[in-house]
């Protein structure tokens, strides 16, 4: 039997669909499944706090001049939940929201970059994402999409591509994502859809690449 791992929790807001959870839970499965070790999974909803914070982020996010209510900057989302003591040291937490995500380099930035998903990690243990399907909602491989999405972030929250450089088609180096054809592919563009982005992954037709495989595998052996 491989070493158990510490345990995942999956969470989610009020209004997110119990197939979205699937796909996300489904791409987890696939993962922990192609490395072949033992972990515990929860899923829960947290609507005390996950809704809470987020409409607290939301409010913040109206000094950008952005649309109060839809968006939030991620990272001040899941440093939210870590001082209310929902992320901790002991799970990796994954968290799916309602709301359409964004990061913003300073408190000025008024053109926030929207993504739909989010690495988090504070001190040496505590690792999170976050994952949003707002912006994958009514495509036919909508499924597909958000499972697509859940191989990348879950890939950060195992250590792939951590300190390398992904596609530089721009000249501008992009830290922490891989260069070669996986699911950790990002270019130093952001296309005007996330869908774009998506598909170029799926195209790749493999979740990890090698590189990626031998990271993910040298961090769980530390675990």
């Amino acid at each position: 039997m491989p070493d158990l791992i510490k345990p995942f929790e999956i969470m989610h807001s009020a209004r997110i669909s119990r197939e979205e959870v699937d796909c996300v839970r489904s791409a987890l499965e696939d993962v922990l499944e192609l490395f072949g070790v033992y972990y515990q999974t929860n899923i829960c909803e947290r609507r005390d706090l996950i809704d809470t914070i987020e409409d607290e982020i939301s409010k913040n996010m109206t000094g950008l001049g952005l649309e109060y209510g839809n968006q939030m900057d991620y990272f001040e989302f899941l440093e939210g939940l870590r001082k209310k003591g929902v992320l901790t040291e002991k799970k990796y937490g994954i968290v799916i929201v309602d709301k359409d995500l964004c990061w913003k380099d300073n408190k000025e930035n008024l053109d926030p970059l929207f993504i739909i998903g989010g690495y988090y990690e504070y001190g040496n243990y505590l690792r999170a994402i976050a994952i949003s399907p707002v912006r994958l909602k009514g495509y036919a491989d909508e499924k597909e999409l958000i499972k697509t999405n859940g191989f990348h972030e879950i890939g950060h929250l195992l250590n792939a591509a951590d300190g390398r450089t992904g596609k530089t088609l721009e000249g501008r180096k992009v830290i922490d994502h891989c260069g070669n054809e996986d699911m950790m592919t990002q270019y130093d563009f952001i296309p005007d859809s996330v869908i774009e982005l998506t598909e170029k992954r799926l195209e790749s037709g493999k979740i990890y690449c090698d590189t990626c495989i031998r990271e993910i595998k040298d961090y769980l052996k530390c675990k």
